[in-house]
């Protein structure tokens, strides 16, 4: 029931101007000072380690790119010299130089877009940084704000890594990430 007297008894507590529960703001205080000092750092590390590990991964297929393309010149070069002694044997020993001399086309027409798409590297960079500098900017407004509260925000020890491992960081020590990632590629290379 409203109170009809005329008397002011001043804001509800939790309306906008009051502080309400101070056990809630306190509260509050300290989820905001864990996310400036833990959270908010090993989203940003995370986010550099994709960057990093994406890198990793474009060099390595552009490497096997280049070492196909170089198996695949040694391939020409056996082709031009076998040629003239391939011509004097029998027609089918020419048609399968022929095929030999498309396989190796085919081959280089197939390099060339795989090194074109490692371009996603350096779009993927670019929106993780952007990613990054946001973070590190919504970190610093909120380090400001929490110093106008007079709250110290030195990082917690050993707490970025459980943030950063509910968002599976490479920066967390994972040995079994690899050790799958090798698995993997064996697997492969061993089915062709």
């Amino acid at each position: 029931m409203a109170d009809v007297s005329g008397a002011h008894s001043g804001p509800a507590a939790g309306t906008p101007g009051t502080l309400g529960d101070p056990g809630a703001l306190l509260a509050s205080v300290e989820a905001l000072r864990a996310a400036c000092a833990d959270r908010l750092p090993a989203i940003a590390s995370t986010l550099a380690g994709l960057i990093t590990a994406t890198e990793v991964v474009a060099q390595k297929v552009l490497d096997e790119a280049e070492g196909l393309a170089a198996a695949r010149d040694r391939l020409c070069q056996v082709l031009v010299r076998l040629r003239p002694f391939v011509a004097q044997s029998e027609p089918g020993a020419t048609e399968a130089c022929e095929a030999l001399a498309e396989a190796a086309g085919a081959i280089s027409a197939r390099i060339e877009p795989i090194v074109t798409a490692m371009g996603f590297q350096d779009l993927t960079a670019q929106h993780l940084r952007a990613g990054i500098g946001a973070v590190e900017e919504v970190r610093g407004q909120l380090a400001e704000f929490l110093n106008l509260l007079n709250v110290v925000i030195a990082g917690a020890a050993g707490r970025s890594w459980h943030v950063a491992a509910k968002v599976g960081a490479p920066a967390v020590k994972s040995p079994w990430r690899q050790a799958l990632a090798d698995e993997l590629i064996n697997e492969r290379a061993g089915g062709r």
